[in-house]
């Protein structure tokens, strides 16, 4: 048996231009640690040690890390050394908190150029939002859904009372009455649709394509609704999207990939994500995000990769068993529409920026399929009742596998912004009159 009597040495640094994202989630897997501690070990910039490693083994873990663009060398172990983390093998116990300590006093700590690594926490509990679940359907199938306005204000604001970064936990303001306006125009149009098809199909078709014209300044209004009622220390989000973006991106450009034989599909996702990205706002802060066309061919095409074989492989099943072949093709689709999901959410949160601070996103497709079929799998065999459940599973493993890396103080930041917000003397939004209209954001 190989002499376990190497270690690999890595410099948590990571060079110009290198997938941020990649590396974190690689660094993670290799030294079993969570998106939030390894946030912390490279903000931090310490050195971590594997140890106890054959040569072979140690070979291989430099190589892995070298192709993340991690810097490390294998030599022989020492039997103590001031700059080593762990001893492998590196458990959760042994590596720095995923919940950094709060902030001295001290301002020397919040100079501009200090970054801190604030991983997001979620305190939600299934137990306490089942109990406002079960309320929100009873009342809303006794009202006949109109307490479906309610329910959504009681969801949020449990869900964002429960998220906190930095110490502070967002809020949701929205006034039901609001909501419950919007929700009766989106009734009125789908009735509206329903009756006229008993009527006049013909008439029904005409609608439906009204209704598709109309879609992406509903979209806007959702947006700039729901970004409005968000805050965090007392500050709002908005969303500054235009109406003419909106048709651009959500009308002409899957207009342009239906001619194109769907070739330009990837780029007309890509241009709806940018288009949202950079539409957000802190404050009067916009948010920022540098996306390039190309990330999201290689995951589009990657994943028809995947689907060509899944249905070769369906295929081939035929000679074997038909039913073979609908659960192959489900399986497939399921694993492309994970594939799809995950690396285009890490490619656009990694993107993102708000004025110097930027985000770590570092879901993994193999743990986040994972937690989508137990969510399933439970929910039906509870017949829906643990739809709370997962929710609260997926809430927290968002929470889990996002990261803000703050530069400064984040709390000062807020505090410049609510100035500004105020400065102005009326709430950024109120001019656009913006209602909830339905739209699923």
């Amino acid at each position: 048996m190989a002499a376990q009597d190497y270690e690999v040495r890595v410099s948590v640094k990571l060079p110009p231009g290198a997938d941020q994202a990649a590396a974190f989630a690689g660094f993670g897997k290799l030294f079993k640690l969570d998106a939030g501690q390894v946030a912390t070990l490279f903000a931090a910039g310490k050195d971590a040690i594997k140890r106890n490693l054959d040569h072979a083994t140690a070979q291989k873990c430099q190589k892995a890390l070298n192709q993340l663009g991690i810097d490390c060398e294998v030599r022989p172990m020492t039997d103590s050394d001031p700059g080593h983390i762990a001893e492998h093998p590196i458990t959760p116990e042994d590596a720095p908190p995923a919940v950094p300590p709060a902030p001295p006093a001290s301002k020397a700590d919040f100079e501009p150029d200090t970054i801190r690594a604030l991983p997001l926490q979620f305190h939600g509990k299934a137990g306490e939002y089942f109990r406002i679940w079960i309320v929100n359907v009873v009342l809303t199938i006794l009202t006949v859904g109109i307490y479906s306005a309610w329910a959504k204000v009681r969801t949020n604001r449990y869900v964002y009372g429960n998220t906190e970064l930095d110490g502070q936990r967002f809020s949701y303001l929205a006034d039901p009455i609001t909501i419950l306006k919007g929700r009766l125009i989106a009734i009125a149009l789908l009735i509206a649709y329903v009756a006229l098809g008993e009527l006049e199909p013909a008439l029904q078709g005409l609608v439906g394509l009204v209704l598709v014209a109309v879609f992406p300044w509903l979209l806007v209004r959702a947006l700039r609704f729901n970004l409005r009622m968000s805050a965090y220390r007392h500050v709002r989000f908005g969303f500054d999207g235009s109406v003419g973006g909106a048709y651009a991106v959500f009308i002409g450009w899957p207009i342009l990939a239906a001619f194109t034989i769907w070739l330009a599909l990837p780029f007309a996702i890509f241009k709806q994500q940018h288009w949202l990205a950079n539409g957000y706002r802190f404050g009067t802060q916009h948010f920022k995000a540098e996306l390039r066309g190309g990330d999201f061919y290689g995951i589009y095409l990657k994943a028809l990769g995947v689907a060509v074989v899944g249905g070769l492989v369906a295929f081939a099943a035929m000679s074997v068993h038909p039913v073979l072949v609908g659960v192959i093709a489900f399986f497939a689709y399921l694993f492309v529409f994970a594939y799809v999901h995950v690396n285009q959410l890490n490619l656009v949160r990694n993107a993102m920026t708000l004025e110097q601070h930027h985000f770590v996103s570092s879901y993994t497709l193999g743990s986040w399929l994972t937690l989508q079929l137990t969510n399933l799998l439970g929910i039906l065999l509870s017949l829906g009742l643990l739809i709370p459940w997962a929710k609260i599973r997926s809430l927290q493993y968002n929470a889990t596998h996002s990261v803000v890396m703050a530069h400064g103080d984040l709390g000062a930041f807020a505090n410049r912004e609510n100035e500004k917000v105020n400065a102005l003397g009326e709430e950024i939004g109120d001019v656009f009159d913006v209602v909830d209209v339905g739209v699923g954001i």
